[in-house]
C-alpha cells in the first residue's frame, strides 16, 4: 500500500511530490522488511534511489546496490536490471563511463523490459550529445522513440522527444529545437519534472549558443521555477551551466556555489566542468589568482570528454579571467573561437573574436561560409544551409536521406526545399533537381 502511494506521489504534479513520495517509500521499505518481503523491499529501495539521485548521489547508490542484493532467481531479474541501471547511470554521470549503461540497456531489451531500457537509452543519448556525437545520438533517439511508441510507453516517448530537443539545442539549431519542442509538448505531462529540463538543458543552452545571455538567464530562471512547482529528479543545469551563469552575473556567490557542488548532481562530470569554472571566477574575485587558475585547470580536465562544455566554459569565463588576472584568457578565447567557428556557430565565434580584440590580442579574420555558395545562388539569397540541401537534391536524394546526412529533421528539409524553389523560381523539386547540377557548381549567373 505504501509502495503504491510512493509511486503515485512520484507521478503527481505537485511541489511536495518528491518529499511525500520518499516518505511513503521509506515506510514501504520498513514494512516490507518487517514482513520478510524482499521483492517489495527492493522496489521501495529502487524508488528511494530515483528520488534521491539528484540531491544525494552517494545515498542513491546505496539504495540501488541494496535493491540489487534483494533480487534472486529469474523472478528477480527486473529488479536486478533496474538496480544495475540506476547504479550504472550514476557512475556514468560521475565519471563519464558509459559502457555499463549500454550493457544494462541491452540486457533490458533482451528481457523485454522496455521502461528500464528506455531510461538507460535516454541517459546514453544525453551523454552522446554532450560528447558531440550528434549523429549517434540522433540514431539512438529515433530508434528509441519508435520502440517506445510501439510499446505504448508514454513516459519513454516524452523522454526521447525531450532528448531530441536537447540534441538540437546543443547544436545551436533553433528551428530544429522549435520543431522538437512542438512534438514534445503533447506528451510532456507523461513524465513529471521534464519541464525544468526543457528550459534548462534545451532552451537555455541554445540561447547561450546564440549569445543571447539575457534569454538564457530567463530560461534558467524558468527551469528553477518549474522545478519548484513540480520537482525534477534529473539534472537540468542548475548544478553546472546555470550555476556558472549565475556566478558570472553576480546573482550567485560562494555560499550558493558550495551548496550546489555538494549536491548529488553537482558531482556529475559534465557539471564539474562548469561548476569548477564558477569556482575559479569566485576565487579570482576573492583575489586568489593562483587558486583560480588551478580550479580552472581542474574544470577543464573534467571537461575533456565534452568539447562543447570545455569551449563554452572558456568563452564564458575568459572576460572574468582577463579582468581579474588569472588563467590564460586570450589563449582560451582563441581556442573557443576556433571550436565554434568550426562547429558553425557564428554568434559565439564572433563574440570570442570581439573578446580578443578587447584584450588587444590578434584576431584571425573569418569568412562566413557564404563564399562556398556559387555567385548566382548568392544573388538569389540562398543561405549556406540551403546550398547544402541543394547539393544533395542535385544527387536526387529524398528528404529523409538529406535529413540523415545533414542531421536535421525531414520537416526542416522540406522548409529548405520550399525556400530554394521560391528563391530560384522553379515550380517543383523535380524541376529544381534537373537544373541543380549546374546551379550548385556555379553555372547559374
Amino acid at each position: 500500500m505504501e509502495l503504491s502511494a510512493a509511486l503515485v506521489e512520484a507521478s503527481r504534479l505537485a511541489p511536495e511530490r518528491l518529499r511525500t513520495a520518499a516518505s511513503a517509500a521509506r515506510r514501504a521499505l520498513a514494512a516490507a522488511l518487517a514482513a520478510g518481503l524482499p521483492e517489495l523491499a527492493g522496489q521501495a529501495l529502487l524508488a528511494l534511489g530515483h528520488l534521491t539521485q539528484d540531491t544525494d548521489a552517494g545515498t542513491a547508490a546505496q539504495h540501488f546496490a541494496r535493491a540489487g542484493t534483494l533480487a534472486s532467481g529469474p523472478a528477480g531479474t527486473p529488479l536486478r536490471i533496474a538496480a544495475d541501471g540506476g547504479l550504472a547511470r550514476l557512475v556514468m554521470c560521475r565519471d563519464g563511463a558509459a559502457a555499463a549503461v549500454e550493457e544494462v540497456r541491452r540486457e533490458a531489451l533482451r528481457a523485454g523490459l522496455g521502461p528500464q531500457a528506455h531510461e538507460s537509452g535516454f541517459a546514453l543519448a544525453l551523454d552522446r550529445v554532450r560528447r558531440g556525437d550528434s549523429a549517434a545520438a540522433r540514431e539512438l533517439i529515433r530508434d528509441g522513440e519508435a520502440d517506445a511508441a510501439r510499446r505504448g510507453l508514454g513516459r519513454s516517448v516524452a523522454l526521447w522527444r525531450l532528448a531530441e530537443a536537447v540534441r538540437a539545442a546543443h547544436r545551436g539549431e533553433r528551428e530544429e529545437l522549435r520543431e522538437a519542442l512542438e512534438r514534445f509538448e503533447p506528451v510532456a505531462g507523461a513524465a513529471p519534472g521534464l519541464r525544468a529540463m526543457e528550459f534548462g538543458l534545451a532552451r537555455g543552452f541554445c540561447s547561450l549558443l546564440e549569445e543571447d545571455r539575457e534569454a538564457a538567464e530567463r530560461e534558467f530562471a524558468q527551469a528553477l521555477a518549474c522545478h519548484a512547482e513540480n520537482p525534477a529528479t534529473g539534472d537540468f543545469g542548475r548544478y553546472g551551466v546555470a550555476l556558472l551563469c549565475g556566478v558570472l552575473a553576480g546573482r550567485a556567490g560562494r555560499p550558493h556555489h558550495d551548496r550546489a557542488t555538494a549536491a548529488g548532481a553537482g558531482g556529475a562530470r559534465w557539471n564539474r566542468s562548469f561548476a569548477g569554472l564558477a569556482d575559479a571566477v569566485l576565487l579570482g574575485r576573492e583575489g586568489r589568482p593562483e587558486r583560480a587558475t588551478a580550479a580552472a585547470a581542474a574544470a577543464l580536465r573534467a571537461a575533456a570528454p565534452y568539447p562543447l562544455a570545455r569551449h563554452l566554459g572558456l568563452r564564458l569565463v575568459a572576460r572574468a579571467a582577463y579582468e581579474d588576472g588569472w588563467g590564460a584568457p586570450a589563449e582560451w578565447a582563441r581556442e573557443a573561437e576556433e571550436h565554434f567557428h568550426g562547429a558553425g556557430l557564428p554568434a559565439v565565434a564572433g563574440a570570442c573574436r570581439a573578446l580578443l580584440r578587447s584584450m588587444g590580442a590578434p584576431v584571425r579574420q573569418r569568412r562566413s561560409g557564404t563564399e562556398l555558395v556559387p555567385p548566382g545562388l548568392r544573388r538569389c539569397g540562398i543561405t549556406v544551409r540551403e546550398f547544402e540541401v541543394a547539393r544533395l537534391l542535385a544527387e536526387r536524394f529524398g528528404n529523409r536521406d538529406i535529413a540523415g546526412r545533414l542531421h536535421i529533421s525531414p520537416r526542416t528539409v522540406e522548409k529548405h526545399v520550399s525556400s530554394l524553389l521560391q528563391k530560384t523560381g522553379h515550380p517543383n523539386r523535380a524541376a529544381f533537381a534537373s537544373a541543380a547540377r549546374e546551379l550548385v557548381t556555379g553555372g547559374a549567373r
